[in-house]
Formats: C-alpha cells, structure tokens, sequence
C-alpha cells in the first residue's frame, strides 16, 4: 500500500478496481476531514478506491492532528476579498513548501498508480480549501497528465509561474460558494484567468449562499463530474 504519505482508504464498494480518486483536506486537518463525503463517493462510485491522505507537515509542532499541504503564513482572506491587485500578486507567488508537499503527494500518486495498476487517467485529485489548492498546483506539474481534478473552495497559486512549469492539463472543475469568507469567491476569476492563459480546460460553479465547505448541490455536482471523467 502507499506509505509516502499516511493515509484513510475506502475500497471499492463493488470490489472491482477501474479509476483511484485521491482526496485532499484543508488546512488545519486530517484526511478524516473528507470521511462523511468519501462515504458519499465510495457508493456513487462503486469501481473507484479512495485515498485520504493526511498532509505531511503538522500546523504546530507536536500536534500530528492538524496538518497543512504547506504555509499560509503570507495569504490574507481580507485582502484576497477586497483589493484585486494584491489578491493576485498573493497568488502569483509560490507559497512556502508548496513545492515540496507536490513532490510528496506526486510520489503518493505514483505508488497508488502502481498498486492498483492504473493509468494517470484514471486517477482524480479531489481537494478542499487548501488541498483544493494543493491538487491544482501539483496536478499541472504531473507529466503523466491525470484524469482530473475536483477544486472546492480553492484557488490556483504560483500563478507567475504556471505558464513555465506547466506539464500537462487534466480536465479541472471549480465549485466555490459564494459566501466563502475563507477563500473569497473573487479568486475564483483569478484561477480562471491563469487557466485560460495556459490554455487549460475546465468548467466552473459558484453556489449562491454556500460560505466554506461542500453541500449537497456541490457535492452532486463533483459526482457527475467524477462520473463523467472516468467514464470516458
């Protein structure tokens, strides 16, 4: 089994195994973070096996509950809110360890890949919040090019940087609420706007009244999207 980074695992409920989604907590948290809703996914996906990581380095020293992808010492939710110009100068930049967490979740891939004999496209990254950001990061990085990746709540950062390090563009769906104080809703035209300039195709939702976190109507949508992916 993977042991680059620990990790929940929910086998496949049809006990066939065709497509893996690997799913990323937010910052603060574990990969027990997403258990209720990869509940929800190990029954509408009955051939795929779920992967819930936990990030690789604590919050705070001696606290190997609450985790993080990497530091968000330098992200402001006000400023990412209310002035433009900075929110994307913030996100143009690579926060501190991104580069090394991808490196770490990029080696858990390749042995989730090699264990159950899959191809990268048939495999998703599903990330919330700062996993969100961390699967968008890092699934543009990837050679091998994925068969997705689900963002809720997220946004793209090094910006500045993706047109350079760019390596291969997998399917990407954006589902934000519209209320989210967390990560504002305003980024999401951001991530949209480096995707374009990449060339990278993706769909987006913004969920009216939905501050931080995934409800039913995002979830249902993230379903038909896996469905859709991995169905091709």
């Amino acid at each position: 089994m993977p042991e680059t980074l620990t990790s929940y695992y929910l086998p496949s409920s049809s006990g066939y195994v065709t497509a893996a989604a690997i799913l990323l907590h937010g910052h603060g948290n574990n990969g027990n973070q997403l258990a209720q809703y990869a509940a929800f996914l190990n029954q509408a996906l009955p051939q795929a096996v779920l992967y819930l990581p936990n990030a690789p380095f604590e919050v705070e020293r001696g606290d190997p509950q609450r985790r993080r992808w990497f530091s968000l010492e330098d992200y402001d939710r006000n400023t990412a809110r209310t002035d433009a110009a900075k929110r994307a100068a913030m996100f143009a930049a690579a926060p501190e360890k991104i580069a090394d967490g991808a490196a770490r979740l990029s080696r858990f891939i390749d042995q989730v890949q090699a264990h159950h004999h899959l191809s990268a496209s048939r495999i998703a990254l599903v990330g919330f919040s700062q996993g969100a950001m961390m699967a968008l990061y890092a699934g543009l990085r990837r050679a091998d090019q994925l068969a997705g990746i689900l963002s809720y709540a997220g946004a793209l950062f090094a910006t500045g940087m993706l047109s350079a390090e760019i390596k291969s563009k997998p399917s990407i769906m954006l589902i934000h609420g519209e209320d989210d104080m967390v990560v504002p809703v305003e980024t999401v035209a951001d991530t949209k706007n480096a995707l374009d300039a990449a060339n990278v195709l993706y769909q987006a939702h913004t969920i009216p009244a939905l501050q931080h976190g995934i409800d039913g109507v995002g979830a249902q949508i993230g379903i038909t999207y896996l469905r859709g992916i991995f169905t091709v």
